[in-house]
């Protein structure tokens, strides 16, 4: 009876202990496995903050090396369209053999590996690379294993890794997990590089947008050139022969009205080739902006002073509230004179007879902001964006009457950023327009 139940303590704790190993086993994989996930998981957090190749493929050497304890390491990969390898990220390695550099392109031949495997003599010898420069240069690094990076079958890159810290050996288990480390690899590597063809569609979609934007602005420009070109020649040529012929029959009175006329569209055509050069200029930053203290109030009255009689013409009435005084402070006194000009003949140019124009200015501790406001036919919702752009011209009743190059808003938000300053425009049609300027007010009483 005795023998009877030692035996059968014997067969309990016989199939405990095989339990107990059973147990073991399943921790030891459920481990294995909870590494593994954890591995995987700590690469994609740190890799999904960035679309960017190279930087993700560093992130992936970085943890893959620290996730097993290497020092040397390197991931390359391939180019399809360039039919070439190469190098994305490294660590730790000499890429020199006797002074001579080595040539990435040898990756070449292990694009028919397509397992993570050591790098041994029969692996060098299956990849055809045994008794090479590059078979001397794996081994003196020393790099240990090579893991492809695989996509449709086909080997896009790899992960090249040295000795363990530790000195141990690389088991089966890591060479499974370098695959599916290099699996997850191939995946980033596939988004990245549809983010970055992505980003390179919308590229070349905004660019083709910009020069055919571009090419109208041309066509616009060229036609704009010629409208207003051919105008004053066909008047100073026509009044011109006109004088030839009747110098002598035709009383004074006539000659110097011709001759008035010919200065006149003369000088149009002076103020139109001097707008061209003058963006022409400005916008490649030939012309430096002669910053000395100057008093704004005086350049703003003399503007005014200098458009008061062609207001008068057509009885607007113009306002300035102006402060006593603005203290002096830097800036180029003609060309914010030339702004101040071209805001005042916009808005007389703009505005209906019987209509006002008002002149603003305010200072505070940093700016000093100027408006013009008139009562004039306004802008449309649709081109107060436009409006500072090169030869846009708004249209209204009056741009069909009033002649222009759509330069002078242009050139005047050139000039007043070269101050490092800000301009804007507000409009409601058939109300009128405010258009306000802001300028760094320092250097004061210099």
């Amino acid at each position: 009876m005795k023998n009877e139940t030692s035996a059968a303590i014997q067969t309990e704790n016989e199939q405990l202990k095989h339990r107990l190993d059973e147990l073991e086993r399943q921790k030891f994989e459920l481990d294995k496995k909870i590494f593994e996930l954890k591995v995987l998981y700590d690469i994609a957090r740190e890799t999904t903050t960035t679309q960017d190749l190279k930087t993700m493929l560093k992130v992936f050497l970085s943890m893959t090396m620290g996730t097993f304890g290497i020092v040397k390491g390197l991931i390359t990969i391939y180019h399809d369209d360039k039919l070439c390898w190469e190098l994305i990220a490294s660590s730790g390695i000499d890429f020199t053999l006797d002074g001579k550099p080595i040539d990435i392109a040898a990756f070449q031949s292990f694009s028919q590996v397509k397992e993570a495997q050591l790098i041994s003599d029969s692996c060098l010898e299956d990849a055809g690379c045994a008794d090479t420069t590059f078979c001397q240069w794996l081994q003196s690094v020393p790099l240990k294993i090579w893991t492809p990076i695989l996509a449709d079958n086909q080997v896009i890159g790899g992960i090249c890794l040295g000795e363990k810290i530790s000195g141990e050996e690389y088991y089966q288990e890591n060479l499974n997990l370098l695959s599916i480390i290099a699996t997850n690899c191939a995946l980033n590597i596939r988004n990245a590089r549809l983010f970055q063809e992505n980003i390179e569609k919308e590229r070349i979609e905004r660019e083709n947008r910009e020069l055919k934007r571009l090419d109208k602005k041309k066509n616009e420009f060229v036609n704009m050139v010629a409208h207003e070109l051919r105008t004053p020649l066909t008047s100073i040529s026509g009044f011109s022969e006109l004088m030839m012929k009747k110098a002598e029959t035709k009383p004074r009175e006539s000659l110097v009205k011709f001759s008035k006329i010919i200065f006149q569209e003369s000088d149009r055509l002076r103020r139109i080739i001097n707008d061209l050069l003058d963006l022409s200029r400005i916008k490649s930053g030939k012309v430096e902006m002669e910053k000395m203290p100057n008093d704004l109030k005086t350049v703003i009255e003399t503007a005014c002073d200098n458009v008061q009689l062609t207001a008068e013409k057509k009885k607007i009435v113009l306002y300035r509230d102006l402060p006593a005084s603005i203290p002096s402070f830097l800036f180029d006194k003609d060309k914010m004179t030339q702004v101040m000009l071209n805001l005042l003949s916009n808005s007389i140019k703009y505005t209906r007879e019987g209509g006002t124009i008002t002149v603003t200015a305010r200072t505070t501790d940093s700016v000093v902001r100027c408006e013009v406001k008139d009562t004039g036919v306004g802008i449309p919702a649709a081109d107060l964006k436009k409006v500072f752009e090169e030869f846009h011209r708004v249209n209204n009743e009056l741009s069909k009457i009033e002649r222009g190059t759509g330069l002078g808003l242009s050139i005047t938000k050139s000039i007043i950023e070269a101050h490092d300053g800000r301009i804007w425009v507000e409009s409601q049609e058939e109300i009128g327009s405010s258009f306000f300027f802001e300028l760094p007010y320092k250097e004061m009483n210099q």
